[in-house]
């Protein structure tokens, strides 16, 4: 199933993609989100490429037909993102430990200047492979997916208009 979405925000890439790091932003995605978020790993490359994966555990049900599926935990997944600032892309991930190979949720991310502020274009696919519900969880993902991504376009716009711009 496929994502797409658009969001323009009043910050140039490179801001765009700083605040991405801040852990000012982190603490506001989480609360936003309503989500436990724990940075598991963050590294900067020689290249100026980012890394950044964060251990995600939801405060939210879900549907009855996914629960045995996941576990004691309930739902928990990994974020992964790679950047490449200097080119605007971001390449993410998102892995379900308890679903492993069986499901592939990915994609990208363009941050392209736009007037005076930056345009960020998403795009994704998720496939599961489980047998007879797996077009369901792949629905029910594919939605979680962009409420999540849209959610964070709010807390982004947010989090900029709370902060001093330079000028």
């Amino acid at each position: 199933m496929k994502i797409a979405l658009s969001h323009l925000f009043p910050c140039t890439p490179l801001e765009f993609f700083d605040l991405l790091d801040d852990p000012a932003f982190e603490a506001l995605q989480s609360r936003e989100s309503d989500m436990q978020r724990d940075i598991v790993e963050q590294r900067t490359s020689p290249d100026g490429t980012r890394y950044k994966k964060v251990r995600c555990k939801p405060n939210r049900s879900v549907p009855g037909f996914i629960k045995p599926l996941l576990g004691p935990e309930g739902i928990v997944y990994f974020q992964v993102n790679e950047a490449t600032p200097a080119q605007g892309f971001l390449r993410w991930s998102v892995e379900v430990p308890a679903f492993g190979e069986r499901m592939q949720v990915k994609g990208t991310t363009r941050i392209l200047p736009e007037g005076t502020g930056c345009r960020r274009i998403i795009e994704g696919d998720v496939t599961v492979n489980v047998r007879f519900i797996g077009g369901q969880i792949e629905k029910f993902v594919a939605e979680d997916v962009q409420k999540s991504y849209e959610k964070t376009a709010r807390a982004i716009a947010t989090f900029i208009a709370s902060r001093p711009r330079s000028t």
